[in-house]
């Protein structure tokens, strides 16, 4: 007995000993590593360089990772067979491309998300002669295509649809295709964007499938991959995109070929009738009588390649689309999702892809087992073939707009809405919203398309011929120019109700914020002044910390009584002689705040490095004598005595930047003046020492004999914002003046010195070297006549665009005072369809904004000028921005532009940049 029991425990101890051994085993079964496999196709899918691996698929892969930490994603090569071999063992545990056939889902299962898409080109040597879609001339050839891929399917409907016959022959490999159409064997080759054929022409496309991750039946790791695609697609779906078209959209260009049947019909058909629905933005809406949106510029983009002219028409939401092309009698109509199919109609290839989401509130969890009431927006008919496969149970409730549909989510009269991403998107905008979310994208790529009844057979022909044209870019550029657009649908109550209680505590919270700050503000001002000796360091470093807070208090001075002073002058309208004053004042208030503004630009530009010289052949002579004319009335006014001496000829030409050399000495020279005692002493000297034959050495030397500094403040001259006498003396200004000096005086590699006593005076002494010019030849602004009587021309006809409806009235109340005649027009676009409308000199001058919605003043400009009409060559046009950068000036003059005025415009200097304009343009139109 005592045997056996020593057995059992012998027995046991040797389990327990050898356990251990067992476990790893077990253990690696389960890998911390998935092995995602590709097809060694293309550099555009995968390349490696130096180590490095670039491409599609890393890039694509690289996202992923961050939402699989867990696990590492390993990537391999291989050849298309032999992947699905070792697909099928287990040696991989995923094919990256993998396109979902019926025979493949019987052994494969597929990601729920897909991971990219494949675009199906007929590929043709690049010598070989054949139109785009050319179905004529492919009809017959003989086509080669890769036997391991779903390319025949895709190729078989294309022969259906464009009702051709082609040869096709199947080969097992990539090269084997190519080396078929080098030698002749086949006329095309039918494959992918996946493929390397950059040194073959694009002659076709025969279709386009998303493509997924594609594993074997059973595999755990399937959920763990989807789950990581899900929340990539959930928040990097925009990055996701951008890496697909960096490899397979970017250069790709489409000349539409058409038909002498395509021809014919271009040049006699009619405005072409299309409907779109309305309340869909930014897809497409109707603001007053015009239609917009992104399917619009779409169309519009369409219509201008094929030559077509097309009208929209709103859709009845009510009713399906073969009726209202019935009822409305259309051409054409945009169906939403293309899967919808009526054997009375016909589609045109895709002209937009979106995608679809759920939304739902947020505190609300979804059982999609059971059945839901849906909202979505239109007729059934449009979206039903596309989900009822997976939404069968749902009851779907058609709503006249997402707008609605969200409104009633919001009264929890539906479960949840089916929506366009673009339109949810925008409608989400609303803070009314806010309580609703996303709770997933849906994983089907849904596209818009183009349907008419048949028989339109060959206006779908001219149309998909065009279609291609509208590139990957343009759609882009549609996308983000119509999200941007402000919600119409907003009210004030939609901003307020949701953050009633946070606005009241924040607004509470900000104004005693606001108090704190500025007792403490108060408060380091009195230390600081109790302890200048001490600290003078400390607060010149303080000062330039202080710069926002400081430009702020700046800017409300004028603004507080700007605001003020209106208050005052609504109030005293019938007082001509108190509004008179009023009115003065605010615009005495107004320059200055414009003042201070282009002052603060001017030094943003300084710290930011985006200033740069432009220097031309310049007499430094010609330069004072202006600045002594614009500061002859403050001299006057002051009895200053200016003493001006140089040793330079008039004649002497320097390569210098002239507006900002003008623009040193005023700053200069006008601080001088205004801290200048009455009938003061200001000496001005200019001397140049040659250096070489072609280099010279010049020194400004500006004294005055004024208030003066003290020794404490010169340390600080130069900071922005600082004045140490100007309360004192009631004196105003920036203090920005002397700051930007100095800035020009080192962006010219110059130097700049001070000396100052308190109550004797200041000289400033500046020396700079400049490049002798070598000629004459230099470009001279347009000479402004100044008075009233000079930019006086009557009954002239001024074409004014601007889509700013305030700056619109303002401009076009100071034209009518002198008596032009003002048409307008609310973006570029509707001015060049004003302008070319008009006969030839109905207009005198055009004044154009620059930066407008749908159509922007340079490519307006840019398309006047293209016109061909003798008054488009050499009618002026004035451009009028808010901006004062160097580089949106030359843009305008490049774009054809004759002149450039920053806002807000001066009047006076508007009437002579007119008259100068419109009298060279009398003289040139009488010659012609």
């Amino acid at each position: 007995m005592k045997n056996k029991i020593k057995r059992i425990i012998l027995l046991f101890s040797v389990i327990i000993m050898i356990t251990p051994f067992f476990v790893p085993v077990s253990a690696k079964s389960t890998s911390k590593e998935i092995i995602i496999a590709f097809a060694d196709t293309s550099d555009s899918l995968y390349s490696k360089e130096d180590d490095i691996e670039k491409g599609y698929i890393p890039e694509f892969i690289e996202v992923i990772q961050g939402y699989i930490p867990n696990y590492k994603l390993k990537l391999v090569g291989l050849e298309w067979q032999d992947a699905i071999e070792k697909l099928k063992t287990g040696e991989i545990d995923f094919l990256f491309t993998g396109t979902k056939t019926t025979e493949r889902l019987k052994t494969f299962s597929f990601s729920e998300f897909n991971t990219g898409i494949e675009k199906l080109y007929l590929y043709a040597l690049k010598d070989y002669k054949i139109y785009y879609d050319d179905y004529e001339a492919i009809d017959g050839k003989k086509v080669g295509v890769f036997n391991q891929t779903a390319y025949r399917g895709f190729l078989e409907n294309y022969q259906k649809e464009n009702n051709i016959q082609v040869d096709v022959i199947e080969y097992s490999s990539d090269d084997e295709l190519k080396n078929a159409l080098e030698i002749g064997e086949v006329d095309f080759v039918a494959s992918s964007n996946l493929f390397d054929y950059s040194d073959y022409r694009i002659v076709s496309i025969y279709g386009s499938s998303p493509f997924y991750a594609m594993t074997i039946k059973d595999n755990p790791k399937l959920d763990i991959l989807n789950l990581a695609l899900r929340k990539a697609y959930e928040e990097n779906k925009v990055e996701l995109d951008e890496i697909y078209n960096k490899y397979f959209e970017v250069g790709i260009k489409y000349e539409p070929s058409f038909t002498y049947e395509d021809v014919a019909y271009i040049e006699h058909a009619k405005k072409i009738k299309i409907g779109l629905y309305g309340n869909n933005f930014p897809l497409s809406g109707w603001i007053g009588e015009s239609a917009r949106g992104i399917l619009v510029d779409i169309l519009d983009k369409i219509a201008e390649t094929s030559g077509l002219e097309f009208e929209y028409v709103e859709l009845d939401s009510s009713l399906t689309t073969e009726q209202n092309i019935v009822l409305s009698n259309l051409d054409l109509a945009v169906s939403l999702t293309s899967s919808y199919q009526d054997w009375h109609m016909i589609h045109s290839k895709p002209i937009l892809s979106s995608d679809y989401v759920v939304v739902s509130k947020k505190n609300r969890i979804l059982n999609m087992d059971e059945k839901l009431n849906v909202a979505i927006p239109f007729h059934k008919n449009e979206i039903n073939q596309s989900f009822d496969e997976d939404l069968s149970d749902m009851n779907f409730l058609t709503y006249n707009s997402t707008y609605d549909c969200l409104s009633e989510l919001m009264k929890d009269r539906v479960e949840f809405a089916l929506l366009n991403s673009f339109v949810f998107n925008y409608e989400f905008k609303n803070p009314y919203f806010n309580d609703i979310e996303v709770k997933t994208y849906y994983t089907q790529t849904l596209t818009a398309d183009l349907v008419a009844l048949k028989g339109n057979d060959t206006l779908i022909n001219v149309i998909n011929k065009t279609i291609p044209s509208v590139t990957e870019e343009d759609v882009k550029l549609f996308i983000l120019t119509h999200n941007n657009h402000a919600n119409t649908n907003i009210t004030l109550l939609n901003y307020i109700y949701p953050y009633r209680l946070p606005l009241i505590v924040i607004g509470v919270l900000a104004i005693l914020s606001l108090l704190l700050a500025i007792l403490m503000s108060r408060n380091k001002k009195q230390q600081a002044r109790n302890q200048i000796e001490l600290r003078s360091i400390e607060l010149a470093n303080k000062t330039k910390s202080d710069f926002l807070s400081q430009m702020s208090h700046e800017i409300r001075t004028p603004m507080n009584a700007i605001v003020n002073l209106s208050q005052a002058a609504i109030s005293e309208k019938d007082n001509p002689e108190e509004l008179e004053e009023c009115l003065e004042d605010i615009k005495k208030s107004s320059k200055y705040l414009v003042l201070l503004v282009n002052d603060i630009l001017d030094m943003s530009k300084f710290e930011s490095g985006m200033l740069t010289l432009k220097k031309v052949p310049t007499s430094l002579i010609s330069v004072v004598n202006e600045c002594e004319k614009i500061l002859d009335l403050e001299i006057e006014s002051k009895g200053i005595n200016l003493r001006f001496k140089t040793n330079m000829s008039e004649d002497r030409l320097l390569l210098v930047d002239p507006l900002r050399f003008q623009q040193m000495i005023m700053n200069i020279l006008s601080n001088a003046i205004k801290f200048s005692y009455e009938n003061g002493d200001i000496d001005f000297i200019l001397e140049e020492t040659v250096i070489t034959e072609t280099k010279v050495q010049v020194e400004l030397t500006i004294k005055d004999n004024g208030i003066g500094m003290s020794n404490e403040f010169l340390p600080k001259i130069f900071t922005p914002f600082c004045q140490e006498n100007a309360t004192q003396y009631g004196l105003t200004g920036t203090g920005l003046g002397l700051s930007i000096a100095k800035s020009l005086v080192d962006l010219n590699n110059g130097t700049i010195q001070v000396e100052s006593k308190l109550g004797l005076g200041t000289t400033f002494i500046i020396q700079l070297e400049y490049d002798i010019a070598s000629n004459k030849a230099f470009e001279k602004e347009i000479e402004l006549a100044h008075t009233d009587e000079a930019c006086f021309i009557k009954n002239r006809r001024i074409l004014l665009v601007e889509d700013n409806e305030l700056n619109t009235k303002v401009a076009k109340r100071i034209l009518e005072t002198r008596n032009y005649l003002v048409d307008t027009a609310t973006n570029g676009h509707e001015a060049v369809e004003m302008f070319t409308k008009s006969m030839e000199d109905y207009y005198d001058a055009i004044i154009m904004d620059i930066k407008m919605p749908i159509c922007d003043g340079l490519t307006a400009t840019r398309l006047i000028r293209s016109l061909g009409r003798t008054d488009s060559k050499a009618i002026p046009i004035v451009a009028v921005s808010a901006n004062i950068f160097d580089t949106d000036k030359d843009n305008s003059l490049a774009a054809g532009m004759n002149y450039y005025l920053t806002k807000p415009i001066d009047p006076d200097t508007l009437y002579g940049v007119l008259f100068s304009l419109i009298s060279k343009y009398d003289v040139y139109r009488k010659k012609v």
